[in-house]
């Protein structure tokens, strides 16, 4: 029986030239096209709309705006929770975005598996695509290069609270592709090493996060929904499968298909 790892799935693409690459463009993504870039490491690649490309530039060009009028945005130009009363002056919003990772790198127990990971990492570019989280593209960017090149960062399965986002596992994906610290391992070809060797390896220098850009990556369900991803298609394979045997032995048994009912 053919799997989502064997079969050759429908992806959508911007031309009938692009047919091995899933387009991210903030909208739009199938479950076999989360499960050909999770399980089968099909390329990705953002798109080219200009619609799509001017709303993340937009969102990206307001919250610097913000910053430099000193707005009083929620995790911005302020703290958290409890301390949302509390202002953050312009020229240390960036500060508080590369500690923000660091504060919540915090997870426990076994490593997510890399499909998971992967699947999260689509989710979270795609949702950033919708242009409505004021980042920049070359974060964006730096998620596709990450997946393009399977290297997986190293999520731990403990520590998200789910309602609030998978604030500690997306923690570990902004960390690892970002190269905040060396503490923060990726899965490199099958070598576990720490994220600024991962970076080396693939001749990116460190990203250094800007206003707002940790809290867009970070408070989303991205890792939720991507594991959801997986359990569902291995649900739907286990109900094909169940099906499929229900036949054979509907067939080794010479079952009829018409009722013989009494009269």
């Amino acid at each position: 029986m053919e799997t989502a790892n064997s079969r050759v799935l429908p992806v959508h693409s911007e031309s009938s030239e692009d047919l091995r690459a899933v387009v991210i463009r903030g909208e739009g993504l199938s479950l076999q096209d989360i499960l050909l870039v999770a399980r089968g490491g099909l390329p990705v690649q953002l798109s080219e709309d200009e619609d799509c490309l001017q709303k993340v530039a937009d969102s990206r060009a307001f919250i610097e705006r913000a910053v430099e009028m000193g707005e009083a945005i929620y995790g911005v130009t302020t703290l958290f929770g409890g301390m949302a009363n509390v202002a953050v002056p312009r020229e240390a919003a960036a500060a508080l975005q590369n500690n923000l990772p660091l504060s919540h790198k915090t997870g426990t127990g076994a490593y997510l598996s890399d499909q998971d990971v992967r699947a999260a990492m689509l989710l979270r570019a795609n949702a950033l695509m919708r242009g409505a989280s004021g980042v920049r593209m070359e974060l964006i960017r730096r998620l596709c290069v990450f997946l393009n090149a399977k290297v997986t960062p190293r999520v731990h399965c403990h520590g998200s609270i789910g309602a609030s986002g998978d604030l500690v596992p997306l923690a570990y994906i902004a960390g690892s592709i970002c190269g905040l610290a060396p503490s923060f391992k990726v899965n490199y070809d099958g070598e576990e090493v720490d994220s600024l060797t991962a970076l080396e390896r693939l001749e990116l220098p460190r990203l250094r996060l800007e206003a707002k850009e940790a809290l867009a990556i970070m408070n989303g369900t991205s890792v939720m929904s991507g594991m959801a991803a997986t359990c569902a298609a291995d649900g739907l394979q286990m109900l094909a499968t169940a099906i499929a045997t229900h036949a054979l032995f509907a067939q080794a048994l010479r079952a009829s298909e018409e009722s013989n009912l009494a009269n």
